[in-house]
């Protein structure tokens, strides 16, 4: 089981893994930091951009929460402030700690930090960086992926709905393959567990909706309806069994 641990300084809340770092410090969620320390080893851009680090033998990602829509364009990294226990940081961290020890394939948790200012808060998370791993718009990009791999995440996801975990924005960018064909899943922002219902479906007919808009957004894009179809067939299975 993983241990939480929390302390408080000053207007930062942290809740960190002992297990993975007994040091973690405030400083060490802002990238800055790792910069000066020339530990950052790649970026990645996106609605909440990361940043993959060296730290302590290990590799982290780094991730500030940033809102996305239209809002984004007046409180781009603010939320508001309803208890420790409702930021996106905490529930994020929680729910992932939850479905490590449950077995199932997320990221690690390391650490999660809160400013909280007046009303409103800002947060980042730090979790293990998956080891050979590339998400499935790379893989799908740079070739192939045969009816195995398919049948894999089909079941992968099956796994996760069967424990009822919803994944806010499932699509191909937070589906990650390591070389040997095993499926994780990534940024479960908004993520929570919940009762089976339509959302099961809603899922899948999001992450299929990103797989074929990134169909026309690539010159070579290695998607077809054929996977999708072995895709929800080895889902079925899994949850019919």
């Amino acid at each position: 089981m993983i241990e939480a641990k929390t302390y408080h300084a000053d207007s930062h809340f942290v809740l960190y893994n002992p297990a993975v770092s007994q040091d973690i410090r405030i400083e060490q969620f802002t990238p800055d930091y790792w910069l000066a320390m020339h530990q950052v080893t790649q970026t990645a851009q996106g609605r909440g951009a990361s940043w993959f680090v060296e730290a302590d033998g290990q590799e982290w990602v780094l991730r500030h929460y940033r809102r996305g829509g239209l809002i984004a364009r007046y409180i781009e990294e603010r939320y508001l402030w309803l208890g420790l226990e409702r930021t996106r940081a905490w529930r994020e961290w929680r729910l992932l700690a939850s479905m490590h020890d449950s077995g199932l394939p997320v990221p690690l948790p390391v650490a999660a930090r809160v400013f909280k200012h007046g009303f409103v808060y800002g947060a980042d998370i730090i979790t293990q960086r998956i080891p050979n791993a590339l998400s499935l718009t790379q893989r799908l990009s740079g070739g192939s992926y045969d009816d195995r791999c398919w049948k894999e995440m089909g079941s992968t996801l099956a796994q996760f709905h069967q424990a009822g975990i919803f994944h806010a924005d499932l699509n191909a960018h937070n589906i990650m393959l390591n070389n040997e064909g095993t499926v994780f899943l990534i940024d479960f922002d908004r993520g929570e567990q919940r009762p089976a219902g339509p959302w099961q479906k809603s899922n899948l007919n999001r992450l299929h909706h990103s797989l074929t808009k990134l169909t026309r957004h690539y010159k070579e894009f290695y998607f077809a309806e054929n996977n999708w179809q072995e895709l929800l067939a080895s889902y079925q299975a899994v949850m019919s069994s």
